[in-house]
């Protein structure tokens, strides 16, 4: 499945996205749940999950790992595939609690400000 998240993100030039919710039955103790991330598919016109994390919290950090291996997952695959990461690969749809969306956009920072370019451009300015 992952060796093929960059290619059913993209069908066509459409941008299908990321859907991410979580599931709170699923552990007897309410404390604990399972977060899904599902982008949709139209060869089978089916909701296809890509990322499956448990999480024993809904803290910002707890949800910051979930996109965290994500987008590394993503951008990963997309430079193995000899394609370009546009902001538009991380278009999603999620319920947004303040701490959600806090782990979404420490995700996106932490996978932005330690890609191997930046951190050899850093090197070089100091160097």
């Amino acid at each position: 499945m992952q060796a093929r998240l960059s290619e059913i993100l993209r069908v066509d030039n459409q941008v299908y996205g990321l859907v991410s919710d979580k599931a709170h039955k699923m552990f007897h103790n309410q404390g604990k749940l399972l977060m899904t991330t599902s982008t949709y598919l139209p060869v089978i016109k089916q909701w296809l999950p890509v990322l499956y994390s448990f999480m024993n919290g809904l803290t910002s950090e707890h949800y910051c790992h979930h996109f965290l291996v994500l987008f590394q997952t993503l951008t990963r695959q997309r430079h193995e595939d000899g394609l370009q990461v546009t902001d538009e690969d991380f278009t999603m749809v999620i319920d947004f609690s303040s701490a959600e969306r806090n782990g979404f956009l420490q995700a996106y920072i932490d996978l932005h400000c330690k890609t191997p370019g930046m951190i050899c451009k850093a090197a070089r300015q100091v160097v």
